[in-house]
């Protein structure tokens, strides 16, 4: 008599903590911070300020796009942001170029977003397009250049950061054909079903 039964082999608690304080870029910080402190305490608590006003600036972004992440995520709407970017390619990418040189988000912020848009099934290439245009001009940066430098300028620079979006996107999609980045996110341990025989 065969007996199948599923198993769930549930993953180990993470201690959220430790995985923090051995992260290698946590340790790249605190390292730095800390070559910095030894040759010049007043520059480095002037860089430590600096970083943590930076922080709280681009929070808002942060939480913005953790907000619409999990939204998406909740609602299922994610399926339908993978079903938008699932025409042709260089049409995608000509789309997410021009979508992140208008959108609002800087280069921190905006990587929630695009973490989320591979999870949900988008292609690298249209993610990088927008990954790359995305920080270089929005909205905002797009009025002060305009006002304090020039119109022309800032019109120049809305196209140069198209321009490199398209050319970021099409060099990931060309890539993608020889097999190279395929999987662009973490791995994640899976559930896993297991057949006992009795």
């Amino acid at each position: 008599m065969e007996i199948i039964a599923n198993s769930i082999q549930a993953p180990k608690p993470i201690n959220r903590f430790y995985a923090f304080i051995t992260d290698r870029v946590f340790i790249a910080l605190v390292l730095a911070f800390s070559g910095l402190a030894a040759r010049d305490q007043s520059q480095a608590y002037q860089s430590l300020r600096f970083s943590l006003q930076s922080m709280l600036q681009i929070a808002p972004f942060f939480i913005l796009a953790i907000t619409f992440a999990g939204y998406a995520k909740a609602t299922g709407i994610d399926a339908y942001i993978a079903k938008a970017f699932s025409g042709k390619i260089w049409i995608t990418i000509v789309v997410a170029s021009l979508a992140g040189a208008l959108s609002p988000f800087c280069s921190c912020g905006v990587i929630p977003l695009i973490a989320a848009m591979l999870a949900s099934g988008v292609p690298l290439a249209p993610v990088m397009a927008f990954c790359i245009s995305s920080p270089i001009m929005d909205p905002e940066m797009f009025i002060i250049t305009a006002s304090g430098i020039s119109l022309n300028f800032a019109i120049a620079k809305t196209f140069a950061a198209i321009g490199m979006g398209l050319g970021a996107g099409f060099v990931i999609s060309g890539l993608q054909k020889f097999g190279l980045l395929l999987d662009p996110l973490k791995r994640t341990r899976a559930v896993s079903y297991t057949h006992l025989t009795l």
